[in-house]
């Protein structure tokens, strides 16, 4: 080999290096910013701030993290966002993948292969964020489907999920703004089975909340969460306060959805999952 080559060889192997010790320290930089409140003086509105889980298990993961990163792209939120906190769960192999989708900075991205986490890492980032920020606004979504492989009734169900949280996110981002609602979003439930208090969710758990409703909650760490249901049940589990339903949907027959009458200007009855 001449020189030339040798030393293009050099810069290349210098260049691997750097980015095996670049990711771990950006990483812990991007933490940080849990734990610092953001500053609102210029701005006469609260700050946004999202949290987004995922996980690789199921065939249709990527697909629906495609669908769900170009609504909020297209739609306006990523650029009203001031971080949206990203967590993936599955097989290393995939985090490659998950990466590439997730390598804007606005976006701060953790990979663990622990999928028995379920979405507790990211609603715990959620909680630790809220305690430095009372004033903000948070909105939370996830693969919502991903474990399913057909992806028919979830994708409609996601679809309804998608419209209200992440499309047209300014209908709640309004409504929190100018009522006194703490959280909002779609197909608001009730389990008469369950205990008061963790009776009622948001079917599929995605939803906008006030940070100073987040912050009256019980503590994560005081859940169960080998129980991935309870995570469902946890952004409503204060009793008492207003939770607002864009939109009602019956579970238990195909899923018909209007957009032209999907407004979120009257608080909709819930659906009751068990009589």
């Amino acid at each position: 080999m001449n020189k030339s080559i040798y030393k293009k060889l050099f810069i290349i192997a210098i260049i691997a290096s750097c980015s095996v010790l670049i990711y771990p320290r950006l990483f812990s930089i991007k933490q940080i910013i849990l734990s610092q409140q953001i500053s609102l003086q210029n701005s006469r509105f609260p700050a946004i701030v999202g949290f987004y889980h995922f996980s690789t298990v199921g065939p249709n993961w990527k697909k629906i993290v495609n669908e769900q990163m170009t609504i909020i792209h297209r739609s306006g939120l990523f650029n009203s966002t001031s971080n949206t906190y990203v967590t993936g769960l599955g097989k290393f192999d995939d985090n490659k993948t998950a990466y590439d989708i997730f390598s804007n900075s606005k976006f701060i991205y953790e990979y663990d292969n622990r999928t028995k986490l379920y979405e507790y890492p990211t609603l715990m980032k959620l909680e630790k964020f809220c305690l430095h920020n009372n004033k903000s606004l948070v909105w939370y979504a996830h693969s919502k489907g991903a474990s399913h492989v057909n992806d028919t009734f979830a994708g409609l169900w996601r679809g309804v999920l998608n419209y209200f949280v992440l499309d047209n996110w300014q209908l709640c981002y309004n409504l929190l703004l100018s009522t006194n609602y703490t959280t909002c979003g779609a197909i608001l439930a009730f389990d008469r089975v369950r205990k008061a208090g963790w009776n009622t969710y948001y079917a599929g758990n995605m939803w906008w909340a006030k940070c100073s409703h987040v912050n009256r909650l019980t503590r994560l760490e005081k859940i169960d969460q080998k129980d991935r249901f309870l995570a469902e049940l946890y952004v409503t589990s204060e009793p008492a306060v207003g939770h607002f339903n864009c939109h009602f949907i019956h579970l238990s027959i195909p899923i018909s959805f209007n957009k032209q009458t999907a407004n979120c200007t009257i608080n909709q009855p819930m659906f009751w999952a068990r009589w």
